[in-house]
């Protein structure tokens, strides 16, 4: 008899609260579609992911939200699920109504329903990603009301200010987020000046689901996009070159290209470069390239920003049965002038049939004085700095019985 009734305990018998709970998933199941309220909301699978499914949910609005001229109550919503377990965590995006919603009061472990309480975001956040240029966008919530407006003088000129409080998702984009950080928000330029993220949504993981960045109405900037929304935007300007112009090359031949990648105009670390071509060869994440072995076609080659596909230079190698074994330096990029105490860096390589050669190339400077520049380098690329303007110069590059030279006009910085 204890046997059978020690398996009726574990298998069997309920707690009052598994029954309840059990009873009540069981009414609501029955009376789900018994409503106005039911809609399809699009639910962010993680948090961070913005990747979005469709689940059934009752909508509804959250009574106790304080209404007055500023505020709306459509901008907050509960949102009721079918399945009693479904755990929604704080922080979690959905998209409904045309709007993205931000989850500000998760599900309850401690009440039968599931259920999340959702705020509207009211605006959209832009920015530049200084790693990639990308202009980065994400939805956010801002407070109804401006506080602390007051004038501040800031050298000559007198800005109001404005307070304004922000709150988005903690994900990849808006961590990076700190203090100083510009927004345009409705065409008004704003900055960062204070920023919560200690507040953990649990111990264990001690992350902060959702972000609090107070914001101060700021001075408009030389190179604020008003009109896009975004600030500072050339700020993190990358361009990406080729050494070689298109060329032609033998089929089956293997050889190198090299990119130079440049910020606000300076040659920085190229290790963000990667190499993409068409069906006509491959490459290698080096620049490593084998041709096919079909003459006329063309072997299309990309070089291209590791986070901002939309930042990269092409050109194409046209397949040929017999190529020049001639040699010649390329130079790149081929200036035409410089200007005073500006850094101007070239690339000049020996080339045969347009491809890469290992010969070292030297380089020399006539026309003036040379108190009057500098000239350094780490093996054929070099450093040009003239300290003169309103005159010209020569440089040549010679590597053997190979040369090649650049007249540079000497301008003014500015």
């Amino acid at each position: 008899m204890l046997k059978y009734y020690k398996n009726y305990l574990n298998n069997i018998a309920q707690t009052p609260e598994e029954k309840i709970r059990e009873d009540v998933q069981a009414s609501l199941i029955s009376q789900w579609d018994n409503t106005t309220l039911l809609t399809d909301v699009k639910e962010e699978t993680y948090i961070g992911s913005n990747i979005y499914e469709s689940i059934e949910a009752r909508k509804s609005t959250i009574t106790e939200y304080s209404v007055n001229i500023l505020k709306d109550s459509n901008d907050s919503r509960r949102l009721t699920f079918k399945d009693c377990n479904h755990k929604v965590n704080r922080g979690l995006k959905y998209y409904f109504d045309d709007n993205y919603w931000l989850t500000y009061l998760d599900t309850d472990t401690e009440s039968v329903y599931s259920q999340v309480s959702v705020r509207r975001c009211n605006n959209v956040l832009k920015w530049l990603d200084k790693d990639s240029g990308k202009i980065l966008t994400e939805p956010c919530s801002i407070g109804e009301e401006i506080s602390g407006i007051s004038p501040t003088v800031d050298k000559n000129i007198i800005i109001k200010d404005s307070h304004l409080v922000l709150v988005v998702q903690n994900n990849e984009q808006t961590k990076n987020i700190k203090e100083n950080q510009r927004f345009i928000i409705s065409g008004i330029p704003y900055k960062v000046v204070a920023y919560k993220n200690y507040s953990q949504s649990d111990y264990i993981s001690q992350d902060s689901n959702l972000l609090w960045f107070n914001v101060f109405v700021d001075m408009i900037q030389s190179d604020d996009d008003i009109e896009n929304g975004i600030a500072n935007k050339d700020s993190y300007v990358y361009n990406i070159d080729i050494i070689q112009d298109s060329f032609s090359q033998q089929i089956n031949k293997k050889g190198i290209l090299k990119a130079n990648l440049y910020l606000n105009g300076n040659i920085i670390d190229n290790e963000d470069i990667l190499w993409k071509g068409n069906e006509n060869g491959v490459i290698d994440s080096d620049g490593n390239y084998t041709l096919g072995n079909t003459v006329g076609n063309e072997f299309i080659v990309k070089a291209y920003l590791k986070n901002n596909i939309d930042i990269y230079d092409e050109i194409k190698i046209t397949l040929l049965d017999e190529i020049s074994t001639t040699k010649e330096i390329i130079i790149s990029p081929f200036i035409t002038e410089a200007k005073q105490y500006k850094s101007n860096f070239i690339s000049a390589n020996v080339y045969i049939g347009n491809e890469l050669q290992t010969d070292v190339v030297e380089c020399f400077v006539s026309g003036i004085n040379s108190k009057d520049y500098t000239l350094t380098n780490d093996g054929n690329d070099f450093i040009f700095v003239s300290n003169i303007l309103n005159s010209t110069v020569t440089l040549t590059f010679k590597s053997g019985s190979v040369e090649k030279e650049i007249i540079v006009k000497l301008k003014a910085r500015f």
